[in-house]
């Protein structure tokens, strides 16, 4: 049982990033936190390339399927281009993440660089919620803020089932 709410978890910090992703929209992916810092675009790519890295590398399995999120061009590593192919990449780390989880949580012992699945679980939504917030700050600074009831429904209520007002 409590593997399956691990997996949930996992759904629901998915989720919370797909709906920022799409909130933001193609339009957006340039747009950064501070003027040295990553676009959204870019910092989209880096959290598929987390995802996919350290899922081999806990796995152990190649996970070919997985598009690469930069690609070297003339010595310069060039993210993934195009708001579909960074959303396609995304839910593909997404779902291939969760069916690793799905089929290791109840194991024990290691899992590659990892003490047990759990904490590459851990690790994605720290990773994840950290980038969340630069999106976030990104899109406050081009003027494109999420209303508080928007982040109520897409962010924070999908972790509770009471009413908290």
């Amino acid at each position: 049982m409590l593997s399956g709410l691990l997996v949930e978890s996992w759904r629901r910090q998915a989720a919370c990033l797909n709906d920022l992703v799409e909130f933001a929209g193609a339009d957006r992916l340039d747009w950064k936190a501070s003027e040295d810092g990553w676009s959204i675009g870019v910092q989209l790519c880096h959290v598929h390339q987390v995802r996919s890295h350290w899922l081999r590398k806990a796995s152990g399995l190649p996970f070919d399927e997985l598009p690469a999120a930069f690609t070297a061009v003339d010595g310069e590593w060039v993210p993934l281009q195009g708001y579909e192919a960074i959303c396609g990449a995304l839910k593909a780390s997404e779902a291939a993440l969760e069916s690793w989880l799905a089929g290791t949580l109840d194991q024990e012992g290691p899992a590659g660089n990892y003490d047990h699945p759990l904490f590459l679980l851990q690790h994605m939504i720290w990773h994840e919620g950290y980038h969340v917030g630069l999106i976030m700050l990104a899109l406050r600074l081009g003027g494109a803020e999420p209303s508080e009831e928007w982040e109520e429904e897409h962010l924070w209520s999908r972790w509770r089932v009471d009413d908290w007002e």
